[in-house]
């Protein structure tokens, strides 16, 4: 099979899983409503503080409340398109640890993808309804912002996804990281929802070199705020780099897995 007919059949599995995932979610559907809604209030709330904050302080190192809504409309996409379609990359360490990586060992498909897009986040709904919402809300949008919106927010989910996909791998060399691993994915967001003009020396280099909230937030707010090419360039790149690097990295810590004898199918 030629390589871009394979990506789309890949494509169009991934979307087929997300949308079995969601309408099984909406069996029950009162349960499916509150997630949503509920982060879609959560965020809100943290966008009013900001919104408080920035009425008696209308500017921080020549940052506003336009910034920080911009900030808060990719942060959130891109977490939304990560969690929504690849919620499975986040549970890479409870799985090993488990023993369950067996079921997925169990197909022909590649074992980081079919992991990856198994599972969804329904509540990241919510995440994805509030950054559109922000986005038209607060910024002024043409069909150029909004392109830009879309492709810094799904380049940062690159980033996004492998950061997590490495960190959650960590599990096949010492056992119960599943804490640690997503402490360091809620550094990542700390990192990726404050003004990003406070980062500065050591605290900016930890961003870019280890917790790459400089790709995830820094630059998407840039190329909405004041779009640039090359910019745009760096992203993109960084993007691939982290998609690849975790998929490299898997798949080298797939051979240390010991099988927890569940190799089983799901009815």
């Amino acid at each position: 099979m030629l390589p871009w007919k394979h990506a789309v059949k890949r494509i169009r599995l991934s979307l087929y899983f997300t949308r079995t995932n969601i309408l099984a979610a909406m069996e029950f559907r009162t349960s499916f409503i509150v997630q949503v809604i509920g982060m879609l209030v959560n965020d809100a709330a943290v966008a009013m503080l900001w919104y408080i904050f920035f009425q008696s302080f209308p500017g921080v190192n020549g940052w506003g409340w336009q910034d920080t809504a911009i900030l808060m409309a990719t942060s959130t996409l891109s977490f939304s398109f990560v969690f929504i379609f690849f919620k499975g990359a986040g549970d890479i360490a409870v799985i090993v640890r488990q023993g369950e990586l067996d079921y997925y060992l169990a197909f022909p498909a590649d074992v980081l993808w079919h992991v990856s897009a198994s599972r969804s986040r329904i509540d990241a709904i919510g995440d994805a309804l509030f950054a559109f919402g922000i986005f038209f809300l607060f910024t002024p949008v043409t069909f150029v912002t909004f392109a830009v919106f879309l492709i810094a927010s799904l380049a940062a989910a690159g980033v996004m996804y492998g950061f997590t996909v490495v960190t959650q791998s960590l599990a096949f060399y010492t056992p119960n990281i599943e804490d640690a691993s997503r402490d360091l994915f809620e550094l990542l967001l700390g990192f990726s929802f404050y003004p990003q003009n406070i980062f500065t020396g050591g605290i900016r280099a930890v961003t870019i070199f280890v917790i790459p909230a400089f790709f995830t937030a820094t630059i998407p707010h840039r190329l909405i705020a004041h779009f640039a090419w090359p910019a745009l360039g760096v992203l993109v790149l960084a993007a691939i780099i982290a998609v690849t690097v975790a998929i490299l990295f898997f798949r080298y810590s797939l051979r240390r897995y010991e099988s927890g004898n569940l190799m089983v199918t799901r009815g």
